[in-house]
């Protein structure tokens, strides 16, 4: 799917619901995007509609869609919400006609993108991701801790946790729905379930997200509907509530990215999801390098007490645009870590490069060939890895560099020492020298060369 198409018609829905629909808040407008891009892919709307008729046509699917009491209320009341906020900022310009014709020139761009999803070259790109990521460059960092996961990255953990078609896939604070996403493709990839709807089907209800934000929460289940899959809770991961619900669910594998935040919760999240799965369930949390170190002491021994830490992935640095350098951190629930080692690496590199207003991208085509020798290093445990003490570190370690010392090194520790003994001022001394180098200096040319002659006097620089 080429992701720079979706980028610019991100853009441009952004400036018409921004600047010509009125519509301020950030959610708002991805959630009147999404809304609209689920009614598309159910023939619900259509070029030509007034704006009332968009909105009938929207809540009339929502409401025969959703089957959930819960998200349908939040759904039906999240999109009300967007439409009372639509506003159109010219009294004389912006008539009846005029309306209709940018509705109809929104859903013509929301039309493109539906067509993007039905091409076979979809592998699982969270769409509403690239939305989410595109709209909040706008803004700035996302307010409720929301660090989303890069798609190439969300296929990496897939692999690496050895998910499998066979596989219950949870992810308790799911954002957009990019790790179900992904899931969903590969699974669907492995089983070849295009042409076997009930196996699709199945598949499909194997998937299982939960959102705290109210208005992201929205975008994800709207990207799980358009999917066919609608385990989706809006609950906070940081309760009994969703824990219970998650409990019933017979996790088999864990692939997250929670907020990193302290505030937002995110090692109690860790803790409760690894305590609410079942035992020898494989978990992958994507968290900053060094948080499980800077947790409290307390909290980490209550977990390692239960559930082992055993591979940690050093990410590449500029993998998150916010500047966050962060590691994939792989455990197996139900078994004690009893001080066994971890195997720890670093993969330094993607091979992505920055496309100007279009994110990070594998221009080079260099992702595939990196993917499969980290996948082989972790799989396998191998060399440049190594092996981490979890009572000395809880983190990727940096090879020390070895001690070098050279002749210079040696010369001016000497000259430092001599000085010292003789009570002479380094400082003094240096701006003494330098000033008779260049101010005491014959400067010439010879042979198209510049040549400097220091010219030395009697004096000495001594100690009075």
């Amino acid at each position: 799917m080429n992701k720079g198409i979706i980028y610019d018609l991100t853009a441009r829905i952004n400036n018409c619901l921004h600047f010509e629909f009125g519509m301020k808040d950030l959610f708002h407008r991805m959630n009147f995007t999404a809304s609209a891009l689920l009614a598309v892919r159910r023939g619900a709307i259509h070029k030509g509609m007034t704006l009332e008729e968009f909105r009938s046509g929207v809540l009339r699917v929502l409401v025969q869609e959703i089957k959930e009491p819960e998200p349908k209320e939040v759904m039906t009341r999240v999109f009300s919400e967007v439409r009372s906020g639509v506003v159109f900022t010219s009294t004389e310009e912006n008539t009846k006609r005029k309306a209709t014709d940018l509705l109809g020139a929104f859903i013509g761009w929301v039309e493109e993108i539906s067509s993007c999803l039905e091409s076979s070259e979809w592998q699982g790109e969270d769409v509403l991701g690239i939305f989410f990521n595109e709209f909040t460059s706008y803004k700035g960092k996302a307010d409720s801790g929301q660090v989303f996961t890069p798609e190439h990255i969300t296929g990496f953990m897939y692999k690496i946790l050895g998910v499998s078609k066979e596989d219950r896939v949870l992810d308790a604070a799911c954002g957009t729905g990019g790790f179900l996403l992904k899931a969903m493709s590969q699974m669907l990839k492995e089983a070849d379930a295009d042409t076997d709807d009930d196996q699709a089907h199945e598949i499909k209800t194997r998937l299982y997200g939960i959102e705290f934000d109210r208005d992201v929460f929205a975008l994800a289940y709207t990207n799980m509907l358009i999917q066919g899959s609608q385990n989706i809770r809006c609950l906070d991961s940081r309760t009994e509530e969703a824990m219970d619900w998650v409990k019933e669910q017979g996790i088999t594998k864990v692939l997250m990215n929670p907020p990193f935040e302290s505030k937002w919760g995110c090692m109690t999240i860790v803790e409760n999801v690894l305590n609410a799965v079942p035992t020898k369930t494989s978990c992958a949390f994507i968290l900053p390098d060094k948080k499980l170190e800077k947790t409290s002491k307390s909290q980490m021994k209550r977990i390692l007490a239960t559930h082992r830490l055993l591979k940690v992935v050093k990410l590449p640095e500029d993998i998150f645009i916010e500047g966050i350098t962060t590691s994939i951190f792989i455990f197996e629930t139900g078994t004690p870590q009893n001080g066994s080692d971890f195997f720890a690496c670093y993969m330094s590199s993607d091979g992505l490069a920055t496309v100007k207003n279009k994110g990070r991208h594998d221009v080079y085509d260099k992702w595939s060939k990196i993917e499969a020798h980290w996948i082989k290093v972790i799989n396998q445990q191998s060399a440049p890895g190594q092996w981490v003490n979890p009572k000395d570190h809880l983190s990727y370690q940096s090879p020390k560099k070895p001690f070098e010392i050279f002749e210079e090194d040696f010369r001016k520790t000497a000259m430092d020492y001599l000085m010292f003994k003789e009570g002479i001022d380094v400082k003094e001394f240096n701006n003494t020298l330098l000033k008779t180098v260049l101010y005491s200096s014959e400067v010439g040319s010879s042979e198209g060369s510049t040549v400097i002659k220091i010219r030395t006097s009697g004096e000495n620089y001594e100690k009075n």
